[in-house]
């Protein structure tokens, strides 16, 4: 399973059986093809009721991360998955934080898509497609020096390298270094992908 559920899941008289989605995607094809998928799906896509789930198109992180607040901020407050490109960004840590259920990627389509709406519908956090990390990887964060927690934990809030020199107090070169160690030693592609293992760590 691609998911990993937080917090338990909510009974199931509160899930809806069939959720109601809404897409908010900037790009009109990207959009329509969204919407055909969950009509292909056998989902709902609403834009009169208030919905279950909203598939979200952060654009302009400051913009996107405004709406998501928003979106969150409702009396029934929908979950909210971010749509990322191939690979998702630091924006998209920035969202998880503020409590986005997830993401996917904006291309997902067919059964993998309709799962994870479904996923996040129960209460699931839904990090893309792929599978979450496994108990391998969780203890190469646990072995983790506390410095080096330190540093994941900022990967984790999606801080860049001059904020995580200043929030540690290191020079902005030590922090560079601690970064690439951190990445290295985690196995990780890049900063994002040790970012979103932090997030699964519950750092």
């Amino acid at each position: 399973m691609p998911f990993r559920r937080t917090g338990g899941t909510p009974p199931a008289s509160s899930a809806p059986s069939v959720p109601r989605v809404r897409v908010a995607a900037r790009d009109p094809a990207v959009a329509g093809r969204l919407a055909a998928a969950l009509t292909d799906a056998g989902l709902a896509e609403t834009s009169d009721e208030p919905p279950d789930v909203v598939l979200l198109d952060l654009g302009p992180p400051r913009e996107g991360l405004a709406v998501l607040a928003g979106l969150l901020g409702r009396e029934r407050a929908p979950a909210v998955l971010v749509l990322t490109g191939e690979r998702p960004d630091r924006h998209v840590l920035r969202a998880l934080r503020a409590g986005a259920r997830g993401f996917v990627p904006g291309a997902l389509t067919g059964a993998a898509l309709a799962d994870a709406v479904r996923a996040a519908a129960v209460g699931r956090i839904v990090l893309g497609p792929g599978e979450p990390p496994g108990p391998a990887a969780l203890g190469r964060v646990r072995a983790l020096s506390e410095a080096d927690a330190a540093v994941l934990a900022c990967l984790g809030e999606g801080l860049s390298d001059r904020q995580i020199a200043r929030c540690l107090r290191l020079r902005r070169g030590s922090a560079d270094r601690d970064v690439a160690r951190v990445v290295g030693r985690l196995g990780c592609a890049d900063r994002v992908e040790a970012g979103l293992l932090a997030f699964a760590a519950g750092l």
